[in-house]
């Protein structure tokens, strides 16, 4: 569809006084649902993360909530592209 977002991510750097370096964080990864929505959703990541490694952050994380319908799936995804669940 013409003029409908299809995906987002949105990623952000800070520093914090109580940790040293920057902390990259990945938050709110949406993708349509498709044939191409894990290729899509590994594409939007991969760039978050070189958006945010240009801008000098480690370690990069991001939040998945526990108690959503969705948590198997989305932890599964994000493990599979190397992320470790703590």
């Amino acid at each position: 569809m013409e003029g409908t977002i299809a995906s987002c991510l949105l990623a952000s750097v800070a520093r914090h006084p109580a940790m040293p370096g920057v902390l990259g964080q990945l938050e709110e990864l949406h993708v349509r649902p498709g044939p191409d929505e894990v290729w899509l959703k590994r594409e939007l990541v991969d760039v978050g993360i070189a958006w945010a490694r240009d801008r000098m952050a480690a370690p990069i994380q991001t939040t998945v909530g526990l108690e959503a319908r969705w948590t198997d799936g989305e932890l599964s995804f994000w493990t599979s592209i190397g992320f470790e669940h703590h």
